[in-house]
């Protein structure tokens, strides 16, 4: 009896682990074949890792009451190099209990739907000892997956490990669990949810888990971890930059990966089987949408077709391939961007038609701010977009509306028949061309302008040499928070205030270029010389923009700034900026800050608050609400990257929209970087 009752448990155990199988997202793994290898890829936080590995490892001192750590950084500042560490330093050590590497650009890494059974299954994986709980929880409620994250963390994590701790009388290694990205979910409930659900966990009753958290300083996400006012640490915060700027400082020398076609899978349309390909080209497309408050302008890109192909990214021409045994490899640069568009004109030979397949792998990153880090991999596979015509007028340009279009159809992963292994990965950047043209039947590729050589080529075949004039970058630690003389800045007026400095250069001298940063509590729009040059919208998230301009001896800045009409609790403005003389670096600089002798309008005589001649003699000067580092908001902050000039903030409700100006002019870096 006891054999049969033993039997029928472990065919209900082996039900629930299919179950929790079946749940899997594997390319959410840290070491899943999804992921570019950056075992070898250089990290410049060393030492940050070994801190937070004697933390998981409790080895710290004093000990840390909390199993929840939370790595905050902007774009670039390392988390998911970071992160990919951290799992792999666990992994050897037999002590990573599970991972989940979210990413926005990929459709099923981008929502939580099998976050919660991912880590599960890891954790029986890695902690066979806790295997018997999970189970037993889903062989309990086979529905779980149907429950709210909470329940799913509570029931399937959190409650089996404690059972699991509680059974052993001998003492247990700390497990880790990395999220990374956690930004890059879709949705905002979710993110609170999840970090709301391991607050439990990070309580003292527990000391099994350490969670490691990636993600930028989102408004929700920031507000949801709250580290004031705790009877108890509730989760410990590690600023990347911080430890970015003290470890190492960019090296331009470091370039992203190369894109690896092994990754990406044989596509084409649905129409025929792949073996009998329809007759005439075939349009493919992929846009990739970088994620909010992130930028890319350079792509690198490996790329063959069976048969004849002709490659464009952001409508232009990188070149075209005749033979699909033979991979290109390109790389461009472009203006800085949040979307990408990659288009593909591809035919099969009219006169073989034997097989017709598209592979290609492309890497994507900033250049400005690139550091070992920040990247992000395009490859084919089913959720290209196709279609079963011709291709029509405009289809590699970025403003076609694809929404109609097809999703392509997956002819097997790198390495699938016909093709097996026999295309010769390019071991070189080859020069940009035009596409191809007088194939007999084939029409010839759509024309566009060429792009522009860059990202890795240039890089990699040129000899860098970094200056960087400590005099023309901008510190926050010389200006004030300013705010008009009419309440106390927690009883902020209600309605967008104007503020304006004119700074006149000493006679004899010139300037024709800006780098700023700046925050505003709550909301700003800054314009200089006429010129909009973008907005913000939380004051913890500051803004750095450079610019150029005719050569002048006026600068004149000018925000158009309003507290929060909802919130309404304090109000401030934070300027730092530097102007120069391209022409003549070494002349000096001129530094601007926010202090009294700033100016402040009304509600009224919005129109021209941007341009040079306005009227102010009637204006006020502000009133400073403290040094830097003063008031509510601290040691705000200091801006790390360049940001794209944009217009004003629009449709934010109960303020009126910001005056319309032409766009300033992008200008130099405050890392200036030449190529010899």
């Amino acid at each position: 009896m006891s054999s049969l009752s033993e039997s029928n448990r472990n065919r209900r155990t082996t039900v629930a682990f299919d179950r929790l199988r079946r749940q899997v997202l594997p390319t959410a793994f840290h070491d899943s074949r999804e992921h570019l290898d950056l075992s070898n890829h250089p990290t410049p936080w060393l030492s940050t890792c070994d801190k937070i590995m004697t933390w998981v490892q409790r080895q710290e001192k004093p000990k840390s009451e909390t199993s929840l750590m939370w790595l905050d950084g902007d774009a670039g500042a390392g988390k998911t190099v970071i992160a990919h560490a951290l799992a792999r330093r666990c992994q050897a050590e037999k002590i990573l209990a599970a991972s989940f590497f979210f990413c926005l650009s990929d459709d099923r890494r981008n929502d939580g739907t099998k976050f919660t059974s991912t880590l599960a299954y890891q954790i029986c994986i890695n902690i066979p000892g806790a295997r018997p709980y999970i189970e037993a929880a889903i062989d309990h409620n086979p529905l779980i997956f149907q429950r709210s994250v909470e329940e799913q963390l509570r029931s399937l994590i959190i409650e089996p490990l404690k059972s699991f701790r509680n059974s052993h009388k001998d003492a247990l290694p700390s497990y880790a669990i990395v999220i990374d990205a956690l930004d890059e979910c879709r949705d905002a409930g979710f993110q609170t949810s999840v970090i709301q659900a391991f607050v439990a966990v990070s309580k003292p009753e527990l000391t099994l888990l350490r969670i490691i958290i990636t993600s930028r300083a989102e408004d929700h996400i920031a507000s949801t971890f709250n580290f004031v006012n705790l009877s108890w640490p509730q989760a410990m915060h590690f600023f990347l930059d911080d430890q970015l700027a003290s470890e190492k400082p960019r090296d331009l020398s470091i370039t992203p990966p190369l894109p690896d076609l092994t990754f990406g899978s044989w596509i084409w349309t649905w129409e025929k089987p792949y073996s009998d390909p329809p007759v005439g080209p075939r349009p493919f497309r992929k846009v990739v949408m970088i994620p909010e408050g992130r930028y890319v302008d350079s792509l690198t890109i490996d790329i063959t077709c069976d048969d004849i192909f002709a490659l464009y990214v952001n409508g232009k021409i990188l070149g075209s391939g005749r033979e699909w045994t033979t991979a290109h490899r390109w790389s461009i640069t472009f203006p800085l961007t949040n979307k990408i568009v990659i288009a593909v004109y591809a035919t099969n030979d009219p006169v073989e038609r034997a097989w017709a397949g598209l592979v290609a792998s492309a890497v994507l990153w900033d250049s400005n701010t690139y550091n070992g880090s920040m990247y992000y991999t395009v490859k084919t596979d089913d959720a290209w977009k196709s279609l079963d015509t011709d291709p029509p007028p405009g289809f590699e340009r970025i403003s076609l509306d694809d929404s109609n279009w097809s999703l392509a159809r997956s002819e097997g992963e790198y390495g699938a028949q016909p093709w097996v292994s026999n295309v010769k990965i390019p071991l070189k950047i080859e020069p940009l061309t035009d596409g191809f043209t007088s194939i007999i039947g084939i029409l010839d590729s759509p024309k566009a302008p060429r792009a522009t050589p860059g990202g890795i080529a240039m890089t990699r075949n040129s000899k860098r040499a970094e200056s960087t004039p400590s005099s023309l970058i901008p510190d926050f630690a010389s200006a004030d928070w300013i705010w008009t003389q009419e309440k106390p800045y927690n009883d902020p007026p209600i309605g967008p205030r104007r503020f304006r400095k004119t700074v006149l250069i000493p006679s004899g001298r010139f300037v024709d270029s800006l780098t700023i940063d700046i925050t505003c509590d709550d909301l700003h729009t800054l314009y200089i010389n006429e010129k909009v040059v973008g907005f913000g919208l939380r004051w913890h998230v500051p803004r750095r923009w450079s610019i150029t301009f005719p050569r002048t001896n006026k600068v004149v800045i000018a925000v158009y700034a309003s507290n929060d009409p909802e919130e309404r609790s304090f109000a401030g403005l934070l300027a730092a900026a530097v102007a120069w003389d391209s022409t003549d670096v070494r002349g000096g600089s001129f530094k601007i800050n926010t202090d009294l002798s700033w100016r402040y309008g009304g509600t009224s005589a919005w129109d021209g608050l941007e341009q040079p001649l306005f009227d102010e003699d009637d204006w006020k000067p502000v009133r400073t609400q403290g040094i830097y580092g003063a008031g509510p908001w601290g040691q705000a902050r200091k801006p790390t990257t360049i940001n794209p000039i944009t217009e004003g903030f629009k449709g934010i409700k109960g303020i009126p929209d910001p005056p319309r100006a032409p766009l300033a002019t992008p200008g130099l870096n405050a890392s200036w970087t030449v190529f010899i």
